[in-house]
């Protein structure tokens, strides 16, 4: 059986639950709705019905088991989001940790509240390559397929777009075929039957295929390593909230791995849960937005 994989729009329904269930006293017009916004970074090979639907279950669900009124809005782009957290018109925004690095560059009044954790407090990605090709440089794929599983994080997609930029190519023109199994397992599983010449992969995949094959991981060899990104984040806007809610919407997070209802959803969804902002989480927002800056036209 195929390793699950983490899904992001479900983690996504119990995040909301979580909030809408702590968050009556949000000072706003109408004290029953909280509106939060995603990024559609999370939706990566989705379809938009899918979308669509995911959203009204998110409405119904939540309104079934808090009598609030939760309002979850996917959004097209960080700036948009950073625009609608510091004019209100969203409560709670959801995203990437280089998202939310760019965005803080342009507000930099917005806040995490709490990181988004699966095993490890960062999110890091690997090309990884059969030990029998002999491959050692980026260069050395060029002309090959790749392997991405669906719903790989997105973090994953831009350290591979400004890899192949960095040569003058676009990802599509340099790997001529990538293909999107429906999860790591099998996307590493095609490299090692030489179906595909390369896996991008992320390193919580890597340490699952190690341990439950073994004998095929040994046949491959890391290329590349992107550097260490910052976790997603759960955001906000400092003076739209007190004191007093603002902790008892992090604690409700913080704590949501201490019922059995909690656990079950975090361990079907292979999520660790929610942890307190590091203290060097500026210092790595500020390192990843210098080490990949903001895409040119968005500054």
């Amino acid at each position: 059986m195929r390793t699950a994989y983490f899904c992001w729009s479900s983690f996504l329904v119990f995040l909301i639950l979580v909030l809408v269930a702590s968050v009556g006293a949000y000072q706003s017009d109408n004290p029953k709705t909280l509106r939060v916004g995603i990024m559609a970074s999370f939706y990566r090979d989705r379809p938009e019905e899918t979308v669509k639907t995911t959203v009204e279950s998110f409405k119904e669900l939540i309104l079934a088991h808090t009598g609030f009124q939760g309002d979850p809005v996917k959004v097209e782009s960080f700036e948009k989001l950073g625009e609608d957290l510091t004019k209100d018109r969203m409560q709670l925004g959801v995203f990437f940790g280089h998202e939310f690095a760019w965005a803080r560059e342009k507000y930099p009044e917005l806040k995490p509240l709490v990181i988004v954790v699966n095993q490890i407090p960062y999110q890091r990605a690997y090309l990884l390559v059969r030990k029998d090709d002999k491959l050692s440089a980026f260069s050395d794929l060029k002309g090959k397929s790749l392997a991405i599983a669906r719903h790989t994080h997105e973090p994953c997609y831009l350290f591979l777009e400004r890899k192949c930029q960095a040569t003058g190519v676009k990802m599509e023109d340099f790997f001529p075929k990538i293909t999107h199994p429906d999860n790591v397992e099998a996307a590493l599983d095609d490299l090692v039957d030489g179906t595909v010449g390369a896996a991008l992969v992320d390193e919580v995949a890597i340490s699952s295929y190690k341990r439950r094959k073994p004998g095929r991981f040994a046949k491959l060899n890391e290329l590349e390593r992107f550097p260490i990104f910052p976790a997603g984040v759960v955001a906000y806007l400092t003076d739209k909230w007190n004191d007093a809610d603002l902790k008892s919407i992090r604690d409700a997070l913080l704590n949501a791995h201490q019922n059995a209802e909690g656990r079950q959803l975090l361990t079907m969804w292979r999520l660790t849960g929610f942890e307190p902002v590091p203290e060097d989480y500026d210092e790595r927002l500020k390192g990843i937005a210098k080490e990949y800056p903001l895409p040119k036209g968005k500054d």
